[in-house]
């Protein structure tokens, strides 16, 4: 019963008018074999599809370049695995197109908090990692950190499902991977030796909302990405050979995994957090620590600074990365080697070219994910209003 009520409060709370959230739209930036985290100025072992700042290296200037966030203050990285398709008529694999993707700032505090609970601006310089990129045969044995994957196979007009592991397909309007992040912060460190262990998921078992552990006081805002691909067609063949398959040889789905650092100007976001009100989905410009800083027009791209084949028709995963669970396990290009690269620091430009769809795909996708959210709300109203009725019944 006490875990009932305290799942109201929790609902109640984020109702409030002190409670809002925005979200980014970011137009994709470039696909490499890097990580910033794991892999500092070096290669990593699987291709990553980037979003934010054009200064990925650890040696560039994230000042000096440009961002594809709609806020210029908004100078952080945001990257997850690169999807591909696995052909296993003649085993080969493709490169699944990333539309967008949208990065959610969450408002969400548990019980202890109160409605207007202090939340923390992200420090500069923070480093995560959510998922397991390990997790290849299981889910995540955590299961807080295992709830915080998921994915969506868009049908507008089926109705559009979510699951735990990469989708069949076909997905009409594209396919979602999906992430959150852990919310509560040590206050000490920004980063780990595992760069995890200096951040945790709340303690009420649900990945994006609750209270912090004793351990990680700070709450921070939750962090919530969705990567979109233009999938057409593409569906699982009947053997299940052929398949959608993360970059890190995951044909399955469980060891989705994305990362963050943090280049936020603190002072912006802190006055955002604390001054912005309601649900503002797209529409930044409703909260005025950001108008200043908005950035509705220009595009940002970078050149590759690895040189490498990563896209398009590939005969094995990049890295030579080989299919590691589900029925193609161990599928690789024959006498696939690894290149030796180097890496080269670009310096993109804020106005290589513009973006003039940056509107149309808030336009197109934030109504859905305004309906997602009043589906969801709705669902969760009429089953807690049956287990309440239950209970005191």
């Amino acid at each position: 019963m006490y875990s009932l009520i305290s799942f109201v409060v929790v609902l109640v709370l984020s109702a409030l008018p002190g409670r809002s959230f925005w979200i980014i739209t970011h137009s994709p930036l470039v696909s490499q074999r890097l990580d910033p985290i794991l892999a500092p100025n070096g290669t990593s072992s699987h291709t990553h599809a980037f979003v934010g700042s054009a200064a990925i290296l650890s040696s560039q200037d994230k000042n000096a370049l440009c961002t594809t966030s709609g806020v210029k203050a908004d100078k952080s990285n945001y990257w997850a695995p690169q999807l591909y398709y696995y052909h296993a008529k003649n085993s080969t694999f493709s490169s699944v197109p990333l539309s967008y993707v949208n990065t959610y700032y969450l408002n969400r505090g548990g019980p202890k908090m109160g409605a207007n609970g202090k939340l923390t601006a992200f420090p500069k310089g923070l480093k995560m990692i959510a998922g397991n990129n390990t997790a290849m045969d299981s889910p995540d044995p955590d299961p807080t950190k295992a709830l915080a994957v998921s994915y969506v196979c868009l049908n507008y007009k089926d109705g559009s499902n979510t699951t735990k592991t990469l989708p069949t397909g076909p997905c009409p309007q594209g396919l979602r991977t999906q992430i959150v992040f852990p919310s509560c912060w040590n206050g000490k460190d920004l980063d780990s030796a595992d760069h995890q262990s200096h951040m945790s998921y709340p303690i009420d078992g649900v990945a994006d909302s609750g209270d912090c552990p004793t351990s990680h006081p700070v709450k921070l805002m939750t962090l919530f990405y969705e990567f979109v691909y233009a999938t057409g067609n593409l569906k699982r063949s009947s053997s299940g050979k052929s398949r959608f398959v993360l970059a890190n040889g995951d044909a399955v789905g469980y060891a989705m995994h994305a990362d963050f650092v943090s280049a936020w100007d603190v002072t912006v976001l802190q006055k955002a957090v604390d001054q912005c009100t309601g649900n503002l989905f797209g529409d930044l410009k409703s909260c005025p620590p950001f108008v200043p800083t908005l950035n509705t027009t220009s595009s940002c791209k970078t050149k590759e600074s690895v040189k490498e084949k990563v896209l398009g028709s590939l005969k094995s995963l990049p890295g030579c990365v080989p299919i590691k669970n589900g029925p193609s396990k161990g599928a690789i290009a024959k006498n696939c080697t690894v290149p030796t690269l180097s890496v080269v620091a670009q310096q993109g430009g804020p106005d290589d070219a513009t973006f003039p769809n940056r509107r149309n795909v808030l336009e197109e996708h934030v109504p859905h994910a305004q309906r997602r959210l009043d589906l969801a709300e709705s669902a969760v109203r009429r089953s807690r209003h049956r287990e309440i009725a239950a209970a005191v019944l």
